[in-house]
């Protein structure tokens, strides 16, 4: 089972975007957004960005890839940048903090 949280990526950067010249995709007036995804077969959370429903670049990139047991709940609190994730196998529900970097989108 795979869990999808989408998030607008305006005014937020969890990285350093992806040159221009790794991505090959037609130019965009809309800075994409970004999506967290959790999998429980693969006891990680993940995020890529997304535009026109697709990841760009084709790259997924981890986030949370070792402490949890079956990942099947995200929510994400933009006041304080909060990621929970909902951990069935052990019960608990995990907060990260997520370093946020005001942004327009890659350049």
């Amino acid at each position: 089972r795979l869990l999808l949280l989408g998030l607008s990526a305006f005014g937020i950067d969890l990285e350093a975007a992806p040159e221009e010249s790794q991505v090959d995709r037609p130019v965009s007036l809309v800075p994409p957004s970004v999506l967290f995804m959790s999998s429980a077969l693969e006891r990680k959370v993940s995020w890529c960005y997304i535009q026109g429903f697709t990841a760009v670049g084709q790259v997924v990139r981890p986030l949370v890839d070792a402490g949890l047991d079956t990942p099947q709940g995200l929510a994400y609190h933009a006041a304080t940048n909060a990621l929970f994730v909902a951990d069935f196998g052990q019960r608990k529900i995990f907060r990260y903090g997520l370093q946020v970097t005001p942004c327009s989108g890659p350049s």
